[in-house]
């Protein structure tokens, strides 16, 4: 995975979300980070943005939370806003493989 930071590959990525993901590109609300998959060579293999969340109700049931956990664990949950794999990328588990490193942990 790439942090997108510098202001020209954030424009590279936006464009290339809009160009190629089915949803286009919408400017997210609040706080975000947007990567670039990339192999082992660096080559770009697509993008992932995730958003912070807000108060969702049956998510929020689903956990099991009440009002004051949701408040005290809300800045821990982070949602999967864009996820692209370019059209003329074919490698194989690359989906499910970037999803699992993006999970991992950053220590």
């Amino acid at each position: 995975m790439e942090r997108v930071f510098e202001r020209e590959a954030a424009e590279e990525w936006t464009e290339l979300v809009d160009r190629h993901h089915y949803l286009g590109y919408a400017s997210p609300i609040g706080q975000y980070m947007r990567y670039f998959i990339v192999d082992a060579s660096g080559r770009r293999l697509g993008c992932l943005m995730f958003e912070a969340s807000g108060a969702l109700a049956c998510r929020d049931a689903w956990v099991g939370w009440t009002e004051k956990q949701r408040d005290a664990g809300l800045s821990l949950v982070a949602r999967n806003n864009r996820f692209l794999v370019f059209p003329w990328v074919r490698a194989e588990n690359l989906a499910s493989r970037s999803l699992a490193l993006a999970a991992r942990p950053a220590y």
